[in-house]
């Protein structure tokens, strides 16, 4: 098996039964949870929306009978405590369903799904479809989609911009092969403004929408005209024409399909779907995955979930009022024939929060739709088997509401209700990995791979039909990224307090402690790849501890380049990456250094028998001749101000790929460098060793963006972007760092927004009372939250990280894994007696 330095959190599953049954401590619990349908038919709900004024809910799927076993679209309309105050079917005498419910502005709902015609007395032609009704299931207007010719269905419909709707789906010629994503906007009344088809050869579908502030639409769902191979994730970005702006795949070689997208608060996307690979180059294993990234399209990080062996998918996903996500779907259990309901609360960086499962004894539990009903309460809708040992066939359509434990608790019992499941083999523990991630020339095995814009097949004709297909033009390469950012805080060794032994209390899953493990990163001057007497240890380099297939901590260096690791696992651990700061590399390995440049981005030094020190050589562009002890050190952060108060918060976005140069005491340029991801500094550049003297930093605003004002944390002069001159030397670091905000045309510094040019040279801002003051990120190094172990990293769930991997060879026989950091939920490891050591 090929080894994959894959970044993972490992979590007990929750082994729930519908009456709640085996749930942890904190973990929501059954409010209610219903079923509907006849005996002996299938039903499924598909989609759930809260009713007016947020009383009750609509569910939309669809109900067969056993006679014919021909479909019809379904809405039931549920009370709060989930009973069924009426259900409508709606269609023809062939398959018809709804997908997707919306409440409208006018306060109606409208379905999207598929219609069946018979045409020419045996032909079946399927449309896409929408329909209105009102709040009593009355029609208000249906519509078809797709023509005569071509089989079309809708999945997915939102509000569009300024009125009308975007709905989303596929279409197919009825005599060929193969299919292309659908895009269509409609009026109030469902007269097409436009539509769009996408996709080259084999399948493509579009499976939801969901609208940016400003009127673009980004589209998920699969294709097979390109990526990775098979059927991959597929992210369009269209303009409020349906023009594509760009696209993505991820994926692996085998199937993998985006299921749903939201728009977070922070004003990123997340896309929830499916990920496939073969663990073990033969078992096809899928699992639940989560991507996040930019409107831009750079991702931000990605994760996949579930235990190997079986299948899980992630069908639906929201943002829960702590920042993080909650995604629903099923899994399944090693040995038996059964599946249920799976729902996964992560944080904001991806890390398992809690999850739980639903569902009786027998296969095809499924949750398919997510909704928060109420602060803190969540329904999901799907679909129940509910059929009796021997008896014929009964599937329902089903929602359960979860939230925390109520006082007083409910009185009532639903009925009808899934049956409590007998007692299955317990789960493997709940994996959250990130898979590889994309890059621009990698094509490692499984990759998701960001492939250039798929140039649309020619559209079927029909009546209504979608109209011609629009010739993407190449897709953006951004170059700034934005993240959530905690402040910059010094952490040297892991001197925490504790004794990081770590007891085990039963959650530990990292297999126990074993003996610690430490190094330095030093700058190797002469580039000979062993440290020479004088050759400096560098500050606050990302270490990360990676286990055999996890991440099990990280951290940073201290004031002379040492780091270390209170405890590592038993069962040992596959080396450490070192993140290197733009314009640093490895020197040369195997004379003093351990480590070597995977890419520009990390270094790896593999773990060896009995190995407890780890060391890594760094080379730059710069090697000046002075003692270490006057070296020395320059670094920042660059941050999106988003109150424009000059205040870095616990809560502000860090932004990478931002020019930064380094200036010395005539204006002249030493070096300069661009701000990049570290997990817990989200945005950092560095410059040294350097001699003394006097420098200044001068950063460089992205298109649409100005400086904040100075006197804050922000350094850089709302005018010119530079600082004032500082002193550098004896072995310290200076910080500075540049707040951002969006630029106005007519935006110039107020008063009290430049700086004083007599502030201290030391690196400190002046309070104006002549006092230095001392930056401590706005109070975060009050947050204590460590990561020694697999279980630390439950316990405060903000530690998540991810790289993408290519698998080379060194050289030595033994297989490398390329990896490559993307992003990180990030965690701020606060070592108060380091902050003295840096000068803010």
């Amino acid at each position: 098996m090929r080894r994959g330095i894959f970044f993972w959190i490992v979590l007990l599953s929750a082994l729930a039964l519908v009456a709640g049954a085996g749930a942890q401590a904190g973990d929501p619990v059954v409010i209610w949870n219903r079923t509907y349908g006849e005996p002996g038919t299938y039903d499924a709900a598909y989609a759930i929306v809260p009713g007016p004024g947020g009383i009750g809910f609509f569910l939309a799927g669809e109900t067969a009978s056993p006679a014919d076993g021909k479909t019809d679209a379904l809405v039931v309309r549920l009370a709060p405590d989930g009973s069924e105050e009426w259900n409508r079917t709606y269609g023809g005498e062939e398959a018809d369903a709804a997908h997707s419910i919306i409440r409208t502005g006018g306060g109606n709902l409208l379905f999207a799904g598929n219609l069946t015609f018979v045409t020419n007395g045996t032909e079946a032609d399927t449309d896409a479809w929408l329909m209105e009704i009102d709040p009593s299931g009355e029609e208000v207007w249906n519509r078809t989609y797709g023509g005569a010719d071509d089989n079309a269905t809708a999945t997915a419909v939102i509000e569009a911009e300024g009125g009308g709707y975007v709905v989303v789906g596929s279409i197919a010629p009825r005599e060929g092969n193969g299919s292309s994503a659908w895009v269509a906007r409609v009026n109030e009344t469902g007269d097409e403004a436009w539509n769009r088809t996408f996709g080259g050869a084999g399948e493509n579908a579009a499976n939801a929408v969901t609208r940016l502030p400003g009127g673009d639409y980004v589209v998920v769902g699969s294709t097979e005209s390109s990526g990775a191979g098979m059927a991959d994730v597929w992210v369009v970005r269209l303009d409020g024409s349906g023009n594509e702006i760009w696209n993505r795949t991820f994926g692996s070689p085998d199937d993998d399909a985006g299921r749903a997208v939201i728009n977070t608060s922070e004003g990123n996307l997340v896309v929830a779907g499916t990920f496939t690979e073969r663990p073990d180059n033969t078992t096809v294993d899928t699992d639940a995955l989560l991507i996040k990234f930019t409107p831009d399209g750079d991702t931000l990080w990605n994760w996949i979930y579930g235990d190997f062996g079986v299948n899980e998918t992630a069908a639906a996903v929201i943002e829960t009022a702590d920042g993080g996500y909650l995604f629903a779907g099923e899994t399944a259990y090693p040995g038996v024939a059964d599946t249920d309901a799976w729902l996964v609360a992560t944080n904001a960086g991806g890390s398992v929060a809690w999850s739980r499962t639903f569902g009786g004894e027998n296969p095809g539990d499924k949750a398919a739709s997510l909704i928060e009903a109420a602060p803190g309460e969540y329904v999901f809708a799907g679909q129940f088997n509910a059929t009796e040992r021997d008896g014929p066939a009964n599937t329902d359509a089903w929602a359960v509401r979860l939230g925390p434990a109520p006082t007083p608790t409910p009185t009532v019992t639903p009925t009808p209700a899934p049956t409590t499941a007998p007692s299955k083999p317990p789960k493997a523990p709940i994996i959250s990995r990130a898979p590889p991630v994309p890059t621009d020339t990698a094509t490692a095995i499984p990759t998701p791979v960001v492939t250039p814009s798929v140039t649309p097949t020619s559209v079927p004709t029909g009546i209504p039909t979608p109209g011609p297909t629009w010739t993407p033009g190449p897709t953006p390469s951004p170059t700034m990224t934005a993240v959530p950012s905690p402040t910059m805080t010094p952490v040297g060794d892991d001197d925490d307090g504790d004794d990081d032994d770590n007891d085990d209390d039963g959650n530990n899953q990292t297999g126990g402690a074993a003996e610690s493990l430490s190094g330095t990163v030093w700058y190797d001057l002469n580039g000979d790849g062993v440290r020479d007497p004088g050759e400096p240890g560098i500050p606050e380099i990302n270490v990360r501890l990676i286990g055999k297939r996890s991440m099990i901590d990280h951290t940073a260096t201290g004031p002379d380049g040492s780091y270390r690791f209170g405890t590592i696992p038993s069962v040992g651990y596959a080396g450490v990456e070192f993140v290197l700061p733009d314009g640093y590399s490895c020197t040369v390995s195997g004379k003093g250094s351990d480590a070597s440049s995977l890419d520009d981005i990390v270094a790896f030094a593999e773990s060896g028998v009995d190995r407890q020190t780890l060391n890594a050589g760094f080379i730059g562009n710069y090697h000046p001749a002075t003692p270490a002890e006057a070296y020395g050190w320059v670094l920042g952060t660059v941050w999106s101000d988003d109150d424009a108060d000059g205040l870095k918060k616990g809560e502000t976005t860090g932004l990478t790929g931002v020019e930064v140069r380094l200036l010395d005491a005539g204006g002249n340029l030493v070096s300069s460098a661009r701000t990049g991801y570290h997990d817990r500094y989200f945005s950092l550049y560095l410059f040294g060793p350097l001699p003394p003297g006097e420098y200044s930093v001068a950063f460089t605003a992205p298109d649409g963006y100005a400086f904040t004002s100075t006197g804050g944390d922000s350094h850089a002069d709302p005018v010119t972007g530079a600082t004032t001159r500082f002193q550098v030397g004896g072995g310290e670091t200076v910080v500075r760092d540049a707040g951002l905000v969006p630029a106005s045309p007519a935006r110039t510094p107020g008063a009290g927004e430049q700086e004083s040019a007599d502030d201290d040279e030391t690196g400190g801002t002046s309070d104006g009372a002549g006092d230095e003051q001392e930056n401590d990120g706005g109070g975060a190094g009050d947050d204590e939250r460590k990561m020694p172990t697999m279980t630390a990293a439950l316990q405060n769930p903000g530690n998540a990280t991810q790289v993408s991997t290519d698998d080379t060879d060194d050289g030595s026989g033994r297989e490398q894994d390329d990896a490559r950091m993307v992003t990180a939920g990030g965690a701020n490891e606060d070592d108060d007696k380091e902050d003295d050591d840096r000068d803010d």
